[in-house]
């Protein structure tokens, strides 16, 4: 998976939108695994890409915002869950109803 995402990388670029279903699957492999460290830092690539070429408070950051919450939860560090839950909910509460 490390190989797919290196070769997408190089091809397309280090923020091209096609790039995070590749980190995606490779968080979710990670979790499967139970190498819930890589998970999480896989997923705050996710989020930091997001960000950059989406903005801070765009929706489609609500997802992963929701898990790395989650992830943080499931490991007993409410702490560092709750951040990502307050901000999750702060950018569902902006959109249009």
């Amino acid at each position: 998976m490390n190989t797919l995402l290196t070769a997408c990388k190089n091809s397309l670029g280090e923020e091209h939108p096609d790039i995070y279903p590749v980190l995606a699957k490779l968080r979710g492999v990670c979790y499967c695994q139970s190498q819930h460290e890589k998970a999480t830092t896989v997923a705050q690539q996710i989020l930091a890409l997001q960000e950059r070429t989406l903005g801070p408070d765009h929706p489609a950051l609500i997802d992963i915002l929701k898990r790395l919450g989650d992830m943080a939860r499931e490991e007993d560090d409410f702490q560092g869950a709750e951040p990502y839950i307050r901000r999750a909910i702060h950018i569902a509460e902006q959109l249009p109803e």
